[in-house]
């Protein structure tokens, strides 16, 4: 049976196998005629002598076979494995892959970083820091600075992280870029992420701050709306609608929002009315019933009687220096008018008007 030899480096001194194995009898033969001849020739010397009998690193005591050595990682045999390889060469050895480096140790390393920490410590991150410091360089152009801010902020914006999303957009207007279109476009997006925190009030004055700086801004038209829409002035949102379908007249979404809002606006109109409807009402019951009663306290000791203004607050009457409370709670006298129980218990005590 032929036995397969892995190739060797002729650089290692090993000779080359030429089809990747040995024939068996011919091989066999030629070893044992070298054998003999080397075994005929006298010697020069032990250290010499013994030097051409020792094998070379690689070479097999048994003739036709070959030990197996260690291939390193510079030196896979193989297709393509270095500028040795040839077309008979053996199949390649993977290169050794060991798990030096834990997630951990990438996380800490920027370019593999999953989520920039909200604070950086310039002692503990000297690559963020630095990373930082080259991104936001002050040696930068003011309108240069802002566009960097603003996509700072649309990142957290659809990280869904409207805080720093407003921070981010708030440093980008604090350069002052000098360029209206970039400002209306930073103040809109500060507008829309103060919408999204709940800050409509903010959110409106930004995006009125924006139409201001590029009055053709449709998104900005638009928050100002939905700003409007959420603090119930729907006629303001309203006008605001109107004023951008004058520069987009097939804008969808305004066309939803006035809708909505004309829709609203005529139920709070309705509601009102039917409020102050309501609010009569309850005032000529009051009216009557105010008309029909009288109010009084009464002074024990003199048996007298004062009668109290029903527009006067409880505590106006607890401050009068004849009122007395008893067993803790304020009493007052409730009497209709022109009722003969009223005539009785009036009868003989003297009354007097606060």
């Amino acid at each position: 049976m032929p036995v397969p030899v892995r190739w060797r480096c002729p650089s290692e001194g090993a000779e080359p196998a030429a089809a990747g194995a040995v024939a068996g009898g011919a091989g066999r033969q030629r070893a044992e005629q070298r054998e003999e001849q080397r075994a005929e020739q006298p010697e020069h010397g032990g250290a010499r002598a013994a030097g051409r009998r020792a094998r070379s690193p690689g070479t097999s005591a048994v003739p036709g076979r070959a030990e197996p050595r260690h291939v390193g990682a510079g030196e896979a045999a193989g297709p393509g494995a270095g500028p040795g390889a040839g077309p008979g060469a053996g199949p390649s050895r993977a290169p050794c892959v060991c798990p030096c480096v834990r997630p951990q140790e990438l996380e800490a390393i920027p370019m593999f970083m999953k989520r920039c920490p909200a604070q950086i410590d310039a002692a503990r991150q000297p690559e963020l820091a630095c990373l930082q410091s080259l991104l936001f360089d002050e040696e930068r152009s003011p309108a240069e600075l802002a566009g960097m801010y603003k996509n700072e902020g649309n990142e957290y914006f659809k990280e869904k992280d409207y805080g720093r999303a407003v921070a981010a957009y708030s440093e980008g207007l604090r350069r002052r870029s000098g360029d209206a279109e970039l400002d209306a476009v930073l103040l809109t997006n500060r507008a829309a992420a103060h919408f999204h925190l709940g800050n409509y009030r903010s959110a409106l004055n930004d995006a009125i701050q924006a139409k201001k700086l590029k009055p053709t801004h449709l998104k900005a038209i638009i928050r100002g709306a939905l700003c409007h829409m959420e603090l119930k002035n729907f006629l303001e949102a309203i006008a605001w609608c109107e004023e951008g379908l004058q520069i987009d007249s097939k804008e969808k979404k305004l066309l939803e929002i006035r809708a909505k809002a004309d829709k609203l606006k005529r139920i709070q109109e309705r509601d009102a009315r039917k409020a102050k409807v309501m609010e009569s009402k309850e005032q000529c019951q009051k009216e009557i019933l105010l008309a029909a009663i009288k109010l009084y306290f009464e002074d024990g000791e003199r048996e007298e009687m004062y009668e109290v203004n029903p527009e006067h607050t409880l505590l106006q009457m607890l401050q009068h220096k004849r009122y007395f409370v008893k067993a803790g709670t304020p009493t007052v006298l409730v009497f209709a008018k022109c009722s003969p129980f009223s005539k009785k218990y009036f009868s003989g005590k003297k009354v007097h008007r606060l």
